[in-house]
């Protein structure tokens, strides 16, 4: 139960009230192998997942078989909660990139009556977490929109830097590729001439972000 505690969508629940709710809503546990796909992009759902412990991808194919990572999900993220309240098709695969525990829960049950003194709170954690998906989702299309690689790479680099201009991000070299819609070895020539001309470092997936002292 800890492990769902993680996640916002139980923000300000204490593990006894998160019990009861998870009892009324009907929500239940699945396991993934690595590889295994949980959605994939015409299915249809009433729950949305909570990731209790593993990472899964969020990606979407198009025709050709050009994958466009969506997102990387770990403990205590939240997926498939927008298509599962519209009652849509997913439109993206989602799949275990690891080892995986996932929580479904209905959200159908969010939007009626209860008697549960706290699935008001969960009902405003559910409508922030949509607010904030979207958020994500126009910060990805701010990034893709870009012209050039160079233009999607530093403003990536930019908006991952608001915490601090040196920083972590959640993806390896493949994925950042597929996350900025751009192909591999481009993105990999041209974080070479950013840190060749002083703009970045990095190592990995460890960046920095240079001031123009250091330069």
């Amino acid at each position: 139960m800890t492990e769902i505690l993680a996640s916002e969508l139980f923000c300000g629940i204490d593990e006894k009230a998160a019990e009861d709710i998870i009892g009324e809503l009907g929500a239940y546990e699945r396991e993934y192998a690595p590889g295994e796909r949980i959605f994939s992009g015409d299915d249809k759902t009433t729950a949305a997942g909570i990731v209790i412990s593993g990472i899964v991808c969020i990606e979407n194919v198009d025709f050709r078989g050009n994958t466009n990572l969506i997102a990387r999900l770990g403990r205590g993220d939240i997926f498939g909660e927008a298509f599962a309240a519209a009652s849509v098709p997913m439109r993206v695969d989602v799949t275990a990139a690891e080892q995986s525990r996932i929580l479904f829960v209905p959200v159908n049950g969010l939007f009626l009556s209860s008697e549960l003194p706290l699935m008001g709170r969960m009902r405003e954690n559910f409508i922030r977490l949509l607010a904030e998906k979207n958020v994500m989702l126009s910060a990805k299309l701010e990034c893709i929109s870009k012209r050039t690689v160079r233009e999607k790479v530093m403003t990536f680099l930019s908006m991952q830097a608001a915490r601090g201009r040196e920083f972590d991000i959640p993806f390896d070299r493949q994925q950042m590729a597929d996350y900025l819609c751009t192909d591999r070895s481009a993105l990999s020539a041209e974080l070479s001439r950013l840190k060749k001309e002083g703009i970045i470092d990095f190592r990995k997936n460890h960046f920095v972000l240079m001031d123009a002292e250091n330069k």
